[in-house]
């Protein structure tokens, strides 16, 4: 939502309000997504395409706040994990696990929510700098 909330802004105050090299940075960096995605479809062989990231994979990742990348990178290692000694388990029921982390996430976040508005403080925070009371 901060992310949305800032390209709001930026729309509403026009492109002036953007640091001064903002504009040519962005055009580049899509530029070079374009080749990159060109690139990955046109020249890279098969046995090649599983090696290089995506880059929608990118985009997402600079969108998402830091908690829920985290998310990810947990059910990514408990997939990984769960793949290696059980493969045949894996198979069938790991689209499960992802949903159920997506699911929890999303649920954490209406919890919080109601929270904020009934004014509630949780008794213990977490931030990226330490734990906090």
């Amino acid at each position: 939502a901060e992310s949305y909330r800032g390209l709001a802004f930026t729309f509403a105050a026009g492109f002036d309000t953007l640091p001064k090299h903002c504009l040519v940075i962005s055009l580049v960096v899509g530029a070079v997504a374009v080749a990159f995605n060109l690139v990955h479809d046109l020249v890279l062989p098969p046995r090649l395409k599983n090696y290089c990231p995506s880059g929608v994979a990118f985009g997402v990742g600079i969108i998402l706040l830091p908690g829920q990348i985290l998310i990810e990178v947990v059910g990514l290692a408990i997939h990984a994990l769960w793949q290696r000694y059980d493969p045949e388990s894996c198979a069938k029921r790991d689209q499960q696990l992802g949903a159920a982390f997506l699911a929890g996430d999303g649920l954490a976040g209406v919890l919080q929510a109601v929270l904020d508005v009934a004014g509630v403080t949780p008794p213990r925070s977490c931030s990226w700098t330490g734990w906090y009371h």
